[in-house]
């Protein structure tokens, strides 16, 4: 198969290349930074993001795709059990 996007630039803009159901963790880190952040019901996240950013805590909600450019998801904190990263 072809990829009609292999000589287009990384940018927050271009397609997705990951994606990943993330588990929250205290200590480890995501194995790569998202572009997007979406959950699968309504519930707290608890979060580092690329700008350096620690252990934000907001409610998120099933649907909506957040620009959201994380390094960390907490389980401490994080009540959706189901969230998804994409790069």
């Amino acid at each position: 198969m072809v990829d009609q996007f292999v000589k287009n630039s990384e940018s927050l803009i271009s397609p997705v290349t990951r994606v990943l159901q993330v588990i929250p963790n205290d200590i480890l880190d995501l194995p790569f930074t998202s572009k997007v952040v979406c959950v699968g019901s309504d519930g707290n996240v608890t979060f580092d993001t690329a700008a350096g950013d620690v252990n934000i805590q907001m409610r998120l909600f099933k649907g909506v795709v957040y620009p959201f450019r994380l390094t960390k998801v907490y389980a401490t904190g994080t009540q959706n059990i189901n969230v998804i990263v994409w790069d």
